[in-house]
């Protein structure tokens, strides 16, 4: 592993919206690939109904739909 010359890029942040949340967020470039590549890797279950009441199941209490603080 080599270390950069310029660690300028890691600390740089995008506004990019990888995982179609409901708005754009800052993004380190390092993140944004990570995104990328996950959702690249990943599809849905096309057995799954994906309406409010799932969310909201899935979301639990203190989370809502937008970009929440909790870790992320």
């Amino acid at each position: 592993m080599t270390l950069l010359s310029d660690p300028g890029p890691l600390d740089r942040r995008v506004p990019a919206n990888p995982t179609t949340a409901s708005a754009a967020a800052g993004w380190s470039l390092f993140g944004l690939a990570v995104a990328a590549l996950a959702v690249a890797s990943l599809e849905p279950d096309p057995d799954v109904t994906w309406d409010e009441a799932r969310l909201a199941a899935l979301a639990g209490p203190g989370l809502t739909r937008g970009r929440t603080e909790r870790g992320f």
